[in-house]
């Protein structure tokens, strides 16, 4: 791959985690997009693409092996980091959601828009928790 985390301009907002691997770094962009990157030689390992529309915060999951993504599409995705693959969509804001967390076990989502809610989400399932 001939991309480098230092010409990935368009990525604004980052999360970093230490996998026994290698540190992961992912970068989410206004062009949609989502990629994941290798600290120790910066070259870009995967991109994931689902979101329609700008991505405005990630977050990786406490077991390190999902990470949550945030869109102005009104959408929360979670993603599996080895393979790439879109494990759930979560629909039910109305406007851009600006951020998210998992709670500490890993089993729920909390994402807040600028609909003026926050929603639970089942990791498992992408369904609401609570309405």
């Amino acid at each position: 791959d001939s991309e480098s985390l230092v010409a990935a301009g368009l990525h604004d907002n980052c999360q970093v985690f230490a996998e026994r691997r290698e540190i992961l770094i992912a970068t989410g962009s206004r062009d949609s997009t989502v990629k994941l990157w290798s600290a120790k030689t910066g070259a870009c390992l995967r991109s994931l693409e689902g979101h329609t529309d700008a991505v405005w915060h990630l977050a990786f999951a406490p077991c390190e092996l999902q990470l949550a993504t945030c869109s102005a599409d009104c959408s929360v995705k979670i993603w599996d980091v080895l393979t790439g693959a879109c494990l759930q969509s979560c629909v039910g804001h109305s406007a851009v959601i600006r951020h998210l967390v998992f709670l500490p076990d890993g089993s729920l989502l909390l994402s807040t828009s600028d609909d003026g809610t926050a929603r639970l989400w089942c990791v498992a399932t992408g369904e609401p928790w609570c309405e």
